[in-house]
């Protein structure tokens, strides 16, 4: 029949015809899914579901499809604002001090400290920084017992910091 040959075919019209054979079961998944917000709406629930037709949902969803293309989502991606170099450096300088705060001992993190100043977080990279502008950290408390609701920790400060 003409009706079975339009909703095998891809298009507008099938889809129109797929939304009327199954409007109940479409609007049972609707009513399950968003149950809890519609009861939060104002009373006037029906105008804003009158508002939604097929057809408007199908164009909607057509315009969206063709601006938010894959070369769309490449340019969106490729115009992100970059991230200074400095910036890269203090966050590894931050994961290395979290980090450490796994060690085993006393010694292993005054070693991990030392270490941050001596090579830096990106010793392999042409921008590092020198040493007498890197900032120098100054263990002042450091417990690597874990308890019940005392993780280990320890406490310390930079030394002769530019910021």
């Amino acid at each position: 029949s003409l009706e079975d040959s339009l909703s095998s075919s891809p298009g507008f019209l099938s889809q129109v015809l797929y939304f009327q054979r199954n409007a109940r079961a479409i609007q049972n998944a609707f009513e399950s899914s968003f149950g809890p917000l519609l009861s939060k709406l104002p009373d006037n629930k029906s105008e804003i579901f009158q508002s939604l037709s097929p057809t408007t949902l199908h164009y909607y969803l057509e315009e969206q499809d063709s601006v938010k293309s894959p070369s769309w989502k490449r340019r969106m991606h490729r115009f992100q604002p970059s991230v200074e170099v400095e910036r890269v450096e203090e966050l590894n300088e931050a994961l290395i001090l979290s980090e450490l705060s796994y060690a085993d001992s006393v010694e292993e993190v005054r070693e991990g400290l030392n270490a941050l100043y001596r090579d830096g977080s990106s010793s392999s990279s042409s921008f590092s920084l020198s040493n007498s502008s890197r900032p120098h950290w100054e263990l002042l408390f450091c417990d690597t017992q874990s308890r019940p609701n005392q993780p280990s920790h320890f406490l310390a400060i930079q030394k002769n910091s530019s910021k």
